[in-house]
């Protein structure tokens, strides 16, 4: 459980540096982690939600998956 816990503090963490490397490491892994993973990753992602272009981004990764349990939250 807490290392569920790092993992998803770990990612926040990373999406908040908005340095190129850390944002594409992030998008990464909506794009391409396991499906928890990815869903942790949107949501860190989600604090970027009025940089337009960064979260069009985040949505066509989240969207090429074709992952139900993420499109779902890519709707909210």
């Amino acid at each position: 459980m807490l290392r569920i816990y790092l993992r998803k503090t770990g990612r926040l963490a990373i999406s908040t540096l908005r340095q190129p490397d850390a944002l594409q490491f992030v998008l990464h892994q909506v794009a391409t982690g396991r499906p928890q993973d990815a869903k942790d990753a949107f949501k860190a992602m989600a604090i970027h939600r009025q940089d337009h272009i960064l979260w069009q981004q985040v949505i066509e990764a989240a969207q090429a998956r074709q992952d139900h349990a993420l499109s779902g939250i890519v709707e909210q």
